[in-house]
């Protein structure tokens, strides 16, 4: 199956240099300028039920809303960068009032995370709270999530979209459906261009997936709104001008995220060994007080 992308993200770090002026703009190969950012606009979608908790927010219902910057959006074009993260997230039953941490949380979808304050099971395939629910006829506790790492290519920004329960499902049904059509594109364009086919002769079926965006529209499924993804014609737009943006946001968002987190990681496991470790010495007395029992219980056992 052909790899879902409308555009080829570079993962090396040279591509992801930009040139950026003193007010913060990059000059783009076609002469537009786009501002560089360090922080992407993150969107949540406002649905009855959080109108319901927050009566201000009625006039943003069935909207991607910032709440921090004030923008809003019922319809955007972008293109699709990568995942800017995704996972399981695992919360106690909600309570009014009550904003807990999760139980459990993973940012991988395999494993639980190192800070993981009560795991299920040591793979979130074996907990008994994630998928395998399904099996019994119940609504998994522990819930997966993804966030979309996009470039809004009319103002040429990069944003963040959280996709979770139908929402995530209206999304993988999107990449499952577009998939073929890619495949399709990008052999006939590769025939044309060894001259092999001409290019007001294409296939059944053939989108020139170069020249498309994705435009993302809330639709209103009655008591909640579920975001529709679909291709669209984008002539205007030069995608290659896009390129060093989408590598240079695909990179610092995306793979410099991964080496941070991995990093943590690994210092989390080091201050719990050194932790462990200063506790076990810091507290002779407590093996001395066991008596010579204990110790003739060591040597029993010291292979």
């Amino acid at each position: 199956m052909a790899k879902f992308e409308l555009v080829t993200v570079s993962t090396n770090e040279n591509d992801a240099v930009l040139a950026v002026d003193e007010e913060g703009f990059h000059k783009l190969s076609n002469g537009e300028q786009a501002l560089i950012t360090d922080t992407p606009h993150f969107y949540n979608i406002v649905q009855p039920g959080s109108v319901k908790k927050n009566p201000a927010l009625k006039k943003f219902k069935g909207k991607f809303m910032n709440a921090e910057l004030g923008l809003d959006f019922e319809q955007k074009r972008f293109v699709y960068i990568g995942n800017f993260a995704e996972g399981r997230n695992h919360f106690p039953p909600f309570v009014e009032g009550d904003n807990s941490e999760p139980l459990c949380k993973s940012y991988d979808g395999i494993v639980p995370a190192f800070n993981a304050e009560q795991p299920g099971a040591a793979l979130c395939s074996e907990c008994p709270f994630g998928d395998l629910m399904w099996k019994d006829g119940n609504k998994p506790e522990c819930a997966k999530y993804l966030e979309l790492l996009l470039l809004d290519v009319d103002i040429k920004y990069p944003m963040v979209l959280p996709m979770k329960g139908t929402s995530l499902g209206a999304w993988n049904l999107f990449k499952k459906s577009i998939t073929q059509k890619i495949r399709l594109s990008n052999e006939f364009n590769k025939l044309v261009k060894l001259g092999l086919k001409k290019v007001d002769n294409p296939p059944e079926g053939y989108v020139d997936v170069t020249t498309c965006v994705i435009q993302v529209t809330m639709s209103d499924e009655g008591t909640y709104y579920v975001p529709s993804f679909e291709l669209v014609e984008a002539p205007e737009l030069d995608q290659q001008a896009l390129l060093p943006l989408i590598n240079h946001y695909g990179y610092k968002f995306i793979t410099e995220a991964a080496i941070a987190r991995e990093a943590k990681k690994l210092e989390y496991e080091q201050n719990s060994t050194i932790g462990n470790q200063a506790l076990f010495e810091s507290a002779p007395e407590a093996q001395v007080e066991l008596g010579d029992d204990a110790a003739e219980s060591d040597e029993e056992f010291d292979v």
